[in-house]
């Protein structure tokens, strides 16, 4: 026998000890009663007082309550094996890893924006398989679609400026090694791409990229993140000092909305600008209203409820205590 809700038996500890008290308490009863007058006597003056039918309705009671409390527990037997199926989305987040996320024109800076804004969004997606790809110059899978979400998030801590080694932003790449992970046979039609870079782009083709995305049904939503007054670039060699072009000027990295407002018409999806309380919100609730299609089917090992029997076990011997009282009471 198993226990659905096992934690409810620890009732019956209370419950005993209550028992425990008001059996002492009825034996002290009947004790005192005793010192002054033999039973027989104590039946006519009391009424029908007998200590026995008093042990025995207060027996009845404490048993009653006790399976009652068992058959709240729901005890389980009688096991067979059930197919379950587990329906969702499959989504693919395609992060920025290039350098100019390091611009701080979000707090501490772009990079780590995103990623405490995917960490939350990961959470309100549950129950969706989830992948993760990161982009620089190339395109890198850092976490296969998974049901697994502590195994996404941990991948996504892992995420900074030199997790993909080769310079440049390619989203077009990104957006096709996503495409890549939901496979080439893949129904596009519960398929999701949420792309999250500031909008630069060196010559990846990401439009193309996109309408390939539509041809096979994924939709892609776009987050950009980043402001059009940009903001200027730590120079990895000098801590103190800025990124600079060749000419000595000062690099300013700005939000490109553009592409990415295009690479979302394409594909049925919404370009959304991450600022605000709760700037991925309109994202979540358009990904929520989507169809759900079966991921997997597992084989469960599911237990017959019988909590019913215990029920009416207790019930049965609480009903049959309030006869035996009202017996009691009648002088029978």
């Amino acid at each position: 026998m198993t226990f659905a809700r096992p934690e409810l038996l620890l009732c019956l500890l209370p419950l005993i000890l209550l028992g425990l008290l008001l059996l002492a308490r009825e034996r002290g009863r009947a004790r005192l009663l005793g010192r002054f007058m033999q039973e027989p006597m104590l039946v006519r003056l009391a009424q029908g007082y007998s200590a026995s039918r008093a042990y025995l309705v207060l027996t009845l009671e404490l048993l009653g309550l006790a399976v009652l409390v068992v058959a709240l527990a729901g005890p389980q037997w009688g096991a067979e094996m059930v197919k379950v199926e587990s329906k969702g989305l499959d989504v693919i987040f395609a992060v920025d890893c290039s350098h100019s996320m390091l611009a701080r024109d979000f707090a501490p800076n772009r990079m780590e924006a995103a990623k405490r804004e995917l960490g939350l969004l990961m959470e309100r997606l549950r129950g969706n398989r989830m992948g993760l790809v990161g982009f620089a110059g190339q395109a890198h899978v850092f976490c296969p679609l998974t049901l697994d979400l502590g195994a996404t998030r941990l991948f996504l801590e892992q995420l900074d400026d030199n997790a993909v080694p080769i310079p440049g932003t390619a989203i077009g790449d990104g957006i096709r090694a996503c495409l890549d992970l939901f496979g080439k046979d893949a129904d596009g039609a519960s398929r999701v791409i949420i792309l999250l870079t500031d909008g630069e782009d060196h010559h990846s083709e990401p439009l193309k990229a996109a309408e390939e995305a539509a041809q096979r049904g994924v939709t892609i939503f776009t987050i950009g993140l980043g402001t059009a007054e940009g903001a200027r670039l730590p120079d990895p060699q000098a801590a103190q000092d800025f990124l600079r072009d060749d000419e000595g000027q000062v690099v300013v990295s700005r939000l490109g909305e553009k592409t990415l407002q295009e690479i979302a018409r394409l594909t049925g999806g919404t370009y959304q600008r991450a600022e605000g309380p709760d700037p991925l919100a309109p994202v979540v609730d358009a990904i929520q209203r989507m169809e759900r299609r079966k991921l997997e089917e597992r084989l469960h090992l599911q237990y017959e409820e019988r909590f019913q029997i215990f029920l009416g076990v207790g019930l049965g011997l609480l009903a049959l205590a309030r006869i035996v009282a009202a017996r009691r009471r009648a002088g029978r």
